[in-house]
């Protein structure tokens, strides 16, 4: 009885320390958890479910070794002046590993104010130094005077960049130049999308030559930026764009041939666009059709004036059906036979249906930009 005291004794005391190791253990884990999650050390700083938010006044420089957890979503806020490799130092020793699969990882740049305002942004060649793990990347409210040559080489692969907001004024031919954007299959939303939401394109569009080197670009979005013309090598390289979204520009016609190289194209949006409407200039109606592209627009006429406001699908049944008439303003010519002997008969265009009330197309809200819901566009 006694010999089976001492083992029960020993056993006891056994179990104790083994309980008391652990619940040690978990006690130290535990509390280092929380230091990570109420990270405060770096000035300028905050950490909020897991996204630090740094003041790019007041936080630089920033070292990716000083963050715990590493900074696998960024917001630098009150952008101003230079964004250069100086300022950002060791990010390629971040430790990827103890990222969350929830979540991709995102760097967000505002310029000015968060939510509001606006800041100069200057790129260098060192800009985005060791982030390369970065899969999104959003600018927002950012004026910048000069996009340089590769000035997203360092990021290598992204499945999203995006302008929110701001102005683009010299834009290098040579600018995407070192970046390939294409979907992420590991990504929790794959992508392959560049966007530009209500971005002043003060040179009036795209420059032709910008997207030549996004050969795996699955997205192209420009809404409400200011595009005047689309010309016939924009899109010369986008063969597997699926999507294409150019709501609310002031272009009033596009160029056949710039659509030419573009076969992966299944979705089209144009809203709020004011056409020209003349048989050459609305020939998407029925090549989209005809080719099975989803077009998620309502084509109204915009000029000539009598048909102003008047849906395009009517215009082509009155003017361009039996005339094929390009503008429908000029009468035609009917080099024919007229009672047995040669003759000319002028024929008189027909006259425009009544106008009738017609949507004119989708404005675009302007909207904060929160990664993974984007207005409208529900990326399949």
């Amino acid at each position: 009885m006694l010999e089976y005291r001492l083992l029960w004794g020993q056993s006891a005391r056994l179990v104790f320390h083994s309980e008391f190791h652990r619940s040690f253990k978990y006690g130290i884990a535990k509390r280092a958890k929380d230091v990570r999650r109420t990270w405060l050390a770096k000035p300028g700083c905050t950490l909020s479910n897991g996204e630090f938010e740094c003041d790019f006044r007041n936080a630089l420089p920033l070292s990716g070794v000083e963050f715990s957890p590493p900074p696998q979503r960024l917001t630098l806020t009150y952008i101003f002046g230079q964004f250069d490799g100086s300022q950002f130092t060791n990010f390629s020793d971040v430790n990827t590993t103890f990222f969350d699969s929830n979540f991709d990882s995102t760097l967000t740049m505002i310029c000015g104010a968060a939510g509001g305002g606006g800041g100069l942004l200057t790129f260098h060649n060192t800009s985005f130094e060791g982030m390369d793990f970065y899969k999104n990347v959003h600018i927002q409210n950012c004026e910048i005077e000069h996009l340089i040559a590769k000035t997203f080489q360092n990021l290598g692969t992204l499945n999203y960049l995006g302008f929110q907001g701001g102005y683009l004024n010299v834009i290098s031919r040579r600018s995407m130049h070192g970046l390939d954007i294409m979907p992420d299959r590991t990504a929790v939303n794959p992508l392959g999308e560049l966007r530009l939401d209500d971005v002043d394109l003060i040179p009036g569009g795209i420059p032709t030559g910008v997207t030549d080197p996004l050969v795996n670009l699955a997205i192209l979005t420009i809404k409400h930026s200011r595009v005047s013309s689309i010309m016939q090598d924009n899109f010369r390289y986008l063969k597997k764009v699926h999507t294409l979204i150019m709501d609310d520009n002031p272009f009033t016609y596009m160029v056949k041939a710039a659509f030419r190289n573009m076969t992966a194209l299944s979705r089209v949006s144009l809203k709020a666009i004011p056409w020209q409407c003349t048989c050459n200039n609305l020939w998407f109606v029925e090549d989209f059709r005809r080719d099975g592209i989803e077009f998620e627009s309502e084509v109204v006429c915009d000029t000539p004036g009598q048909w102003t406001g008047i849906r395009g699908t009517d215009y082509l049944k009155a003017i361009c059906e039996d005339s094929q008439c390009d503008t429908g303003s000029m009468p035609s010519v009917d080099f024919g036979v007229q009672n047995g002997g040669s003759g000319i008969r002028m024929m008189t265009p027909r006259k425009p249906p009544p106008r009738q009330r017609a949507p004119m197309g989708h404005q675009t809200n302007k909207k904060q930009w929160l990664y993974g819901s984007h207005p409208a566009d529900s990326h399949a």
